[in-house]
């Protein structure tokens, strides 16, 4: 068993706090707008510099309008309606990855029939650094000591977590799964194969091009499927079926919509 106490503020500036899961969402952003500058410069996305900027405020507010917006619509439905201003309340925290999904969807649709550009030509090159951001991110939730694990034995989860010394009525320090680094492990594993489907070892872009969409829809069904397995060690309200918790329920519905587009528009015709 290992005891955490984690600190979500990295420093102070003043009376200013920096912490790690707002550092997290601007390192993201920032690497993404690097990586799609890198891209236009060696012609691989047909996007000016001017353009990526703009895109970046396009993700940036889809990404924190869906994920404010899903957050209360999926989890916390009962705080909107009771108190419907807090979704405004972002240092209050609350962000959900599926209501983030669809924003960033809606917000790039947007920007791509302004600019008219391919849909698939800018999201295909987006699932990289995007599933970067989400191994950081998890590792950030992990800082903020949000989305607990289950409660778990040292004898089973000889690795288990014990936050803040918590206990149960007994007295027993109570052990959990840390889910948080296990769903950073699944995003890991999604980076490591967007990444390896256009680089080679040594970070050289591949000549193999995939029909435009493949990679996007890839993207949803390994997240999602990964999300509905891991999520069974996150401690979360189950209600459907009795076992599935809204998180759970989400991710399989991403994961069966992307194996049916990914079946009937790649691989059927192989």
């Amino acid at each position: 068993m290992i005891t955490v106490a984690p600190d979500p503020v990295l420093f102070w500036i003043g009376s200013f706090s920096i912490r790690f899961y707002g550092l997290v969402y601007s390192l993201g952003f920032l690497f993404t707008y690097w990586y799609l500058v890198q891209l236009s410069k060696h012609k691989r996305i047909k996007l000016t510099v001017d353009q990526i900027e703009t895109f970046l405020i396009y993700s940036i507010l889809g990404t924190i309008i869906g994920g404010r917006v899903g957050e209360f619509l999926f989890y916390q439905y009962d705080v909107l309606l009771s108190d419907p201003l807090r979704i405004f309340k972002i240092w209050l925290g609350g962000m959900s990855f599926h209501g983030a999904i669809i924003g960033i969807v809606i917000s790039t649709t947007l920007f791509c029939r302004k600019y008219k550009v391919s849909f698939y030509s800018l999201s295909d090159h987006l699932v990289m650094p995007g599933a970067l951001a989400l191994v950081f991110g998890r590792l950030a939730n992990f800082m903020n000591a949000e989305l607990l694990g289950r409660i778990t034995t040292i004898a089973k989860t000889p690795w288990c977590i014990n936050w803040f010394g918590e206990r149960s009525i007994d007295g027993q320090l109570i052990c959990r799964h840390p889910s948080q680094i296990y769903e950073s492990l699944k995003n890991l594993f999604m980076f490591s194969v967007m990444f390896f489907m256009q680089y080679d070892i040594r970070g050289r872009y591949k000549k193999k091009r995939y029909q435009p969409g493949y990679l996007t829809w890839l993207f949803i069904l390994i997240y999602g499927a990964g999300r509905a397995f891991v999520d069974i060690w996150r401690e979360d309200p189950t209600w459907f079926l009795g076992t599935l918790s809204t998180g759970q329920v989400l991710s399989t519905l991403m994961a069966i919509i992307a194996l049916i587009v990914l079946y009937v528009k790649y691989w059927r015709k192989r």
